[in-house]
């Protein structure tokens, strides 16, 4: 669907293909990473849609580290997500971390794959003791008491376009998607961990939910405009969201 509309767009604009060899092409699409040697010969006319080393931010593993940097530097800026461990290198470190939480409340972790996306490969657990170290893996401290809509968990896709890094350029599109868990949410026990339709808010799991409580006319999502009205019904300042936001 994706390369489909990629097509679309620039037909549309008036563009045709050019054979993969050629280089004096104005547009350079690339649905995977482009060598920095490419970019770095490319010609003031010509756009790519990818910047190099983009993996810094985009694989789980890598995006953790550099959090952490970041956040011993400003701690105050970055305080906003929770800690990440990569599997294969800081086993012994969660390990220890979890080994030493309160044993009447102790903590749930999420497990996901360094590099895949939308919900393959991703767990959640109970008991900590029943994780084993893995390459190609983070694990996260599980959110146990999310903000809920009407007693579902969710998350937002919002959509930016970065047109330079140095300069920083982002161009924030005004609108976005609120993607819904199909079920409502539950806090993890050893029962329901296993039932990611509960925890998890991926369209492309939840929207071939049968059991689907949350009947959304656009599958399991919404408009952004409809959390921000949601929110102003619950009496929050959507205006300062907003602005942290962008």
């Amino acid at each position: 669907m994706r390369k489909f509309l990629v097509r679309q767009a620039v037909h549309t604009s008036g563009f045709f293909e050019s054979p993969a060899s050629d280089f004096t092409c104005n547009l350079l699409w690339n649905d995977s990473l482009i060598s920095i040697d490419i970019v770095s010969a490319l010609k003031p006319y010509q756009k790519v849609n990818h910047f190099p080393t983009t993996i810094e931010i985009s694989h789980k593993d890598l995006l953790g580290t550099n959090y952490d940097k970041l956040s011993n530097v400003v701690p105050r800026e970055y305080n906003f997500a929770p800690k990440t461990w990569i599997l294969s290198k800081e086993y012994n470190l969660w390990y220890s971390y979890a080994s030493s939480q309160p044993k009447n409340n102790p903590s749930v972790f999420i497990v996901k794959p360094s590099h895949a996306n939308m919900e393959e490969g991703i767990s959640i657990y109970c008991d900590y003791k029943q994780i084993e170290p893995m390459d190609n893996y983070i694990i996260q401290e599980y959110i146990r008491e999310p903000y809920l809509i009407e007693g579902f968990k969710f998350d937002l896709q919002i959509y930016v376009l970065i047109t330079s890094c140095d300069p920083l350029r982002v161009f924030l599109y005004n609108d976005g998607l609120v993607r819904m868990s199909s079920k409502k949410y539950k806090i993890p026990n050893s029962k329901n961990a296993i039932d990611l339709s509960i925890h998890l808010t991926h369209y492309s799991m939840n929207k071939n939910d049968t059991d689907d409580a949350f009947n959304t006319d656009i599958g399991k999502s919404h408009r952004l405009k409809y959390l921000f009205q949601y929110l102003r019904n619950q009496n929050h300042d959507v205006n300062k969201l907003q602005k942290e936001i962008q």
